[in-house]
């Protein structure tokens, strides 16, 4: 689990990150984020329920998707709310792929340090 300095938690910062944030549509997730310049970033996950009816799949991806994000928590560019947001095709994504496409939108927009 991600700790709780790394979450996205007020509903203020919700607000605001849906109203002012950028949206970047993938494959399977939506991403939104956010400049704000606080350190650390910090990241929230909705699965909803178009996604799946099933509360075990949604949970299912919300614990895929904590995972990667926490894998890739140190490579993070700080200053940044960002969401990731779930699709009804994500329930059927393998998990590597489910990698990929977060990876890649979050490199693609400069969310994540580049290995040197």
């Amino acid at each position: 689990m991600l700790p709780r300095s790394n979450r996205v938690t007020r509903r203020i910062s919700w607000q605001q990150l849906h109203a002012r944030g950028t949206t970047v549509h993938g494959r399977d997730l939506v991403l939104k984020y956010r400049r704000t310049g606080q350190h650390p970033t910090k990241v929230g996950f909705i699965v909803g329920v178009k996604t799946s009816k099933k509360a075990t799949e949604r949970n299912q991806i919300k614990r895929r998707l904590r995972y990667i994000i926490g894998k890739y928590r140190p490579q993070l560019v700080s200053g940044y709310d960002i969401a990731l947001i779930s699709r009804p095709r994500s329930t059927t994504t393998p998990y590597v792929e489910l990698e990929e496409q977060v990876v890649t939108l979050l490199r693609k927009h400069r969310l994540l340090k580049t290995a040197s």
